[in-house]
C-alpha cells in the first residue's frame, strides 16, 4: 500500500471580521468546484487541516501535483460568508512541521 504525498499551505484570509472554519472551508471547496469541477476537486484532495484562533489563517493540505491548481482556486476567492474577502498563500511546504514553525514566528 503506497502513501500519497501531500504539500501543505498556509493561507492568509483577508477579511473585514473573523471568519468561522466552516466558512473558511465551504469557501475553499466552492471555488476549486468551480474552477475544476467535482473530478477536479477529487483529484486536488485539497482538506483543511486548521485555522488560527483569529480566523485569519488556514492550513490546508493537497495533493502533491495539484498545488498550482489548489492556489489558483484560492486567489479566486472573493466572498466567505456573505462578506468581501482575498486568500494569499503565506508558505507552501512538504511537511506540516514546517508550517507550524513558520506559523508560530509569524504569530510573535
Amino acid at each position: 500500500m503506497s502513501r500519497t504525498a501531500h504539500r501543505y499551505l498556509l493561507v492568509r484570509f483577508l477579511t473585514k471580521d473573523p471568519i468561522s472554519a466552516q466558512a473558511i472551508e465551504e469557501a475553499v471547496r466552492h471555488s476549486v468546484e468551480e474552477m475544476f469541477g467535482k473530478f477536479g476537486s477529487a483529484e486536488i484532495k485539497a482538506r483543511l487541516m486548521g485555522v488560527s484562533s483569529a480566523g485569519d489563517k488556514a492550513t490546508f493540505r493537497c495533493a502533491l501535483g495539484s498545488v498550482e491548481k489548489l492556489r489558483t482556486a484560492l486567489a479566486m476567492i472573493s466572498h466567505v460568508n456573505g462578506q468581501p474577502a482575498a486568500a494569499m498563500v503565506v508558505k507552501s511546504s512538504g511537511t506540516i512541521k514546517a508550517l507550524r514553525v513558520r506559523f508560530q514566528r509569524q504569530q510573535k
